[in-house]
């Protein structure tokens, strides 16, 4: 008998609602009974061997033990450790799939037991082939397990622990760069308009003998024809590089000139301080995009990727370097980086990129930014990848992360979801909020729950700061990510003070599950604290004077550093927008210019990184942005 891995030893399941369990039996059309603790059900297995049962609803507790055999004894599963509390899915792209290890919480790796969350991480798949499970493990919070969870998921899901008195789990189902539409199943994206043809186009492809031809010759994207450098001893320490070129990283080839995919390697030669000589070293190389092997002194001290990998572009890379590689005082460090397609380079950012001695977190150490001498392995020209390239093996094919890694979870019991995608649609925002709405509808649909509560991240800052930028594709995703208010019991996390200009994967993952826990605090759990920060719900003209209405102003409005509210602008008939003038008058904020005696539209933090914003509510949560020229707002 085989269970579902969303049952294996120290699962979590949902309390007060009905527990289903299901699986596979030897044999099939056999009777067969379950028991969890003080609760059993009786069933038969199909034709094809599968069961579910669903058992009584449980209260929060345990541990208890879950058998399922057959009435003749001969078929038998056993799970033990199993909790009943809150699970919760926390989904989307990279900032939700980024580990705690990823964002450096060392000091919470530590301290990990067993008594905190659970977490089960789905196996990314990518199979144009119906699937009837997924891949994955319940795990116990350890300081081995606990640097592979999802930050966002675990600072939410403690928080939840910590309030509640109950046990939480965590489904952790993401996959980095992966668009929205991938998310959402077949029928939903046939309902739409905007995704009908692309889909039904795409379905052609993916199951023609031109598609399968075109993915197993690999013929848009380069491989890899070999690592000649090694022949040529570019690892070594010994290698005369000084008629090698140099370039400035981080940053991507492509900026310095190099417009081609490739097979590039970098090489830096550091003098150690006497306090590092000797000692075993971190090597915190930032992101290589995309795949890299990466040597010290001759020796390979780590790799990332293989193949045709896209997921691992902006991954840190973190070696470590042995203690009898330092003894020299000076190590070489060659990085051997292979993008196939788009960008390529040491993409950093600048404050990651250093050599330090292991276990030191104080961010001191020797830096690495700067020029690195280079030398082109492989040059591949102008790789475009076309949008055709979809179907098996490819996450940004039309629904196939649904299919993959949510479809294969039903008909798992939940408390709610969480969310944290949008970087990857930022390029086509006036799609993204029929999108977003579309998803949380679809999902909720096929869990069984119309109204299963719904927190959704919104995007960060990030990229170059700006007080106001008129055609923001980041601050119109944003807008479309607060739509989805439109729903019930839908939240939103906003996270501007959590941004980094130069990373699109900020390590303060902190603050995003806090904040996500915060919302399902107030709407799911009945908690009397505000929600999150002042959304605007709409304006009223006074005179010349615009008043800014609020929901979740709290205790009231307040600006983080008591100075004037930054980065809002107005503008008259003429649609040109000036700094503007406010003042905070409780819950509302009036909003004028001197020079602006018929005011038509207001914005506010309207930029991909809005510089300085600054207008909070009394709790210190920031306001998420807005614009009074654009659609009705959500509430």
């Amino acid at each position: 008998m085989k269970l579902t891995p969303l049952l294996t030893d120290h699962a979590v399941v949902q309390r007060h609602q009905s527990i289903p369990v299901w699986g596979w039996t030897r044999l099939p059309r056999v009777r067969l009974r379950a028991r969890l603790g003080p609760v059993c059900a009786e069933g038969i297995s199909g034709d094809d061997a599968r069961f579910l049962l669903r058992l009584p609803e449980l209260p929060a507790g345990g541990p208890h033990t879950l058998t399922v055999e057959t009435f003749d004894g001969s078929d038998r599963a056993e799970v033990k450790d199993i909790l009943v509390g809150e699970v919760w899915l926390a989904s989307g792209q990279s900032n939700m799939e980024w580990s705690m290890a990823d964002s450096n919480f060392t000091a919470e790796i530590e301290a990990a037991e067993p008594r905190q969350i659970r977490m089960i991480k789905v196996e990314r798949r990518a199979h144009l082939a119906p699937q009837s499970t997924v891949v994955g493990t319940w795990n116990l919070a350890t300081p081995q397990t606990l640097p592979a969870f999802s930050a966002v998921g675990t600072f939410f899901g403690q928080k939840l622990q910590d309030e509640l008195g109950v046990p939480v789990g965590i489904i952790h189902s993401s996959w980095g760069g992966t668009i929205i539409e991938t998310w959402i199943s077949r029928e939903r994206l046939l309902q739409n308009p905007d995704t009908r043809d692309w889909t039904l186009t795409y379905e052609k492809f993916a199951n023609s003998s031109e598609g399968w031809e075109k993915r197993e010759q690999s013929i848009f994207m380069p491989a890899d024809p070999g690592n000649e450098g090694v022949g040529k001893g570019w690892h070594l320490p010994e290698f005369d590089d000084r008629a090698w070129n140099t370039m400035a990283v981080p940053g991507f080839w492509q900026d310095r000139g190099h417009d081609y995919s490739a097979v590039i390697w970098f090489r830096n030669r550091i003098t150690l301080p006497v306090s590092m000589r000797g000692k075993k070293l971190a090597l915190h190389l930032g992101a290589v995009d995309k795949t890299d092997i990466t040597y010290v002194n001759g020796a390979e001290v780590g790799r990332t990727g293989a193949g045709f990998d896209q997921s691992v572009w902006n991954q840190p890379r973190v070696y470590t370097i042995p203690a009898e590689a330092t003894r020299c005082g000076e190590v070489v460090i060659a990085v051997r980086a292979y993008s196939f397609i788009n960008g390529g380079g040491m993409l950093g950012p600048v404050d990651v990129m250093r050599l330090t001695v292991a276990g030191d977190e104080s961010g001191q150490g020797v830096p690495l930014a700067g020029d690195w001498r280079f030398a082109v392995e492989h040059n591949f020209g102008k790789i475009a990848q076309p949008p055709a390239i979809m179907g098996h093996d490819q996450c940004n094919s039309p629904y196939m992360c649904f299919e993959n890694m949510i479809r294969p979870l039903l008909p798992v019991g939940l408390a709610g979801f969480i969310w944290y995608q949008g970087e990857s649609n930022a390029g086509e925002t006036e799609k993204y909020g029929r999108l977003l709405r579309d998803l949380i509808a679809d999902w909720r649909f096929h869990f069984g729950q119309a109204d299963l509560p719904f927190g959704v991240v919104q995007l960060t800052s990030y990229m170059l700061a700006s007080g106001f930028q008129a055609n923001s594709s980041w601050a119109r995703l944003r807008e479309a990510q607060q739509e989805a208010r439109r729903l019930p019991r839908v939240g939103l996390a906003v996270i501007l003070d959590a941004g980094e200009a130069d990373d699109i994967h900020p390590k303060d993952k902190k603050t995003v599950g806090l904040r996500l826990a915060r919302w399902a605090l107030n709407e799911v759990y009945g908690r009397p604290e505000v929600a999150g920060g002042p959304l605007y719900r709409g304006h009223r003209v006074e005179g010349s004077r615009v008043r800014i209405l609020f929901d979740q102003a709290g205790s009231g409005l307040a600006l983080r550093d008591g100075t004037a509210t930054r980065t809002l602008v107005v503008a008259g008939r003429d649609g040109v927008f000036q700094p503007a003038c406010s003042a905070i008058e409780g819950g509302s904020l009036l909003v004028w210019h001197a020079g602006i005696q018929e005011p038509f539209a207001v914005r506010y933090a309207w930029a991909d990184n809005p510089e300085g914003a600054n207008l909070i509510n009394a709790e210190g949560i920031p306001a998420g942005p807005f614009r009074t020229d654009g659609p009705a707002p959500a509430g």
